[in-house]
């Protein structure tokens, strides 16, 4: 004759249904909170950028120095010229922009200077010009002068995206 055994009630039946109950809870809540996240407003980021420019171009245009120089790098998928980094000087309305030693063009010829060279008042206008267009722009500007000495501008549509940044910036002459 077999025995039947009557079935116990286990210890931890409940412990494991408490557990199971909290762990829903922590995967609703989290699911809700995912999904009422705030979403940045493009308008009021894009107000902020501008107004950024705004104190950052008035700034520099109390600020600026008779003379000085600085050196660009910007990055991109560009060619090898647009890539390299060359040095900027600006005395008053005299521009000039060499890289620090000659390179090879996709041509071959020796290039001395950039083709296209970006100039820190175009760099205000690059970025006005970005805004306007919708692109995301993420702008670091220097403390002391108020000129943009990082710029990233990626652009949705393109799906490209391009850094400027001026660095080793030096003073040759006070106004």
């Amino acid at each position: 004759m077999t025995s039947h055994r009557t079935w116990r009630g286990g210890t931890y039946q409940i412990t494991t249904l408490l557990a199971v109950v909290v762990l829903l809870l922590i995967l609703f809540v989290s699911a809700a909170y995912v999904l009422f996240l705030p979403v940045p407003d493009p308008l009021a980021m894009q107000k902020q950028v501008l107004a950024d420019l705004q104190a950052g171009r008035d700034k520099w245009d109390a600020s600026r120095p008779r003379s000085y120089q600085y050196v660009v790098d910007r990055t991109c998928t560009c060619a090898r010229a647009i890539l390299e980094p060359y040095v900027a000087s600006e005395e008053s309305d005299y521009r000039t922009a060499a890289f620090p030693f000659p390179i090879e063009s996709g041509t071959g010829e020796l290039l001395t200077s950039p083709a296209s060279p970006v100039w820190i008042d175009g760099l205000y206008t690059k970025i006005e010009e970005s805004v306007f267009d919708g692109d995301e722009v993420v702008v670091e500007y220097d403390t002391s002068f108020g000129f943009p000495k990082r710029v990233d501008i990626k652009r949705e549509a393109a799906d490209t995206n391009m850094r400027y940044e001026l660095r080793d910036f030096e003073v040759l002459e006070y106004r």
